[in-house]
């Protein structure tokens, strides 16, 4: 039965801040957790095996996402399968998730701050490079400044750059500056 999969999914859109799915069911086997301002993670939990460690994605910037990475990997030995896999996650990166009541909207700020939206229409859709695209998605390229960290969709940040004359390109990759803090920024083009 799929009993222990609906108690999981159920525990993160219970205990934590989804932000995707929008409208999050029983059914979607993937949750994006905000962990805290611009930086998320995704969670892919096995249907099969709900309890067991699921494919984890940090996304965000690398100076606030690498700690956490490292906590995770060395913390995986104490995944303990008899529970569930927020608490886990809580306990190896000992954080607590914030829950979407605790805190307003603006206060993770995950818009892109190019188009300050959250989610692209499909008509913007990026290709993820898995022949999946983005329609819909949120912003899945960060600012690598500790400092600033702000979000953006990939295809935002791409047409941004290529309209600075100061951008430069080598084959799939732009290299420009963050529109914020001036910082430098490397995007891939190959599926855009």
């Amino acid at each position: 039965t799929f009993h222990d999969f609906w108690r999981v999914v159920e525990d993160f859109d219970k205990n934590t801040y989804v932000l995707e799915p929008a409208n999050p069911s029983r059914s979607s086997t993937c949750r994006r957790v905000v962990l805290q301002r611009h930086c998320s993670i995704q969670v892919d939990i096995d249907p099969l095996r709900p309890l067991a460690l699921c494919e984890i994605r940090f996304l965000g910037s690398d100076s606030v996402t690498g700690p956490l990475i490292a906590k995770l990997n060395s913390g995986l030995g104490d995944w303990k399968s008899d529970a569930l896999p927020r608490e886990n996650l809580e306990n190896i990166l000992e954080i607590k998730f914030p829950a979407a009541e605790e805190k307003e909207t603006t206060d993770f700020d995950m818009e892109c701050g190019i188009c300050y939206s959250y989610r692209l229409d499909s008509s913007d859709s990026v290709d993820d490079g898995a022949g999946k695209g983005n329609a819909g998605g949120g912003p899945d390229r960060m600012c690598d400044n500790a400092n600033c960290g702000r979000p953006f969709h990939r295809s935002c940040l791409v047409e941004w750059l290529r309209s600075i004359p100061t951008t430069t390109q080598s084959f799939h990759t732009l290299l420009g500056k963050c529109p914020y803090c001036q910082s430098s920024i490397v995007v891939d083009t190959s599926n855009i």
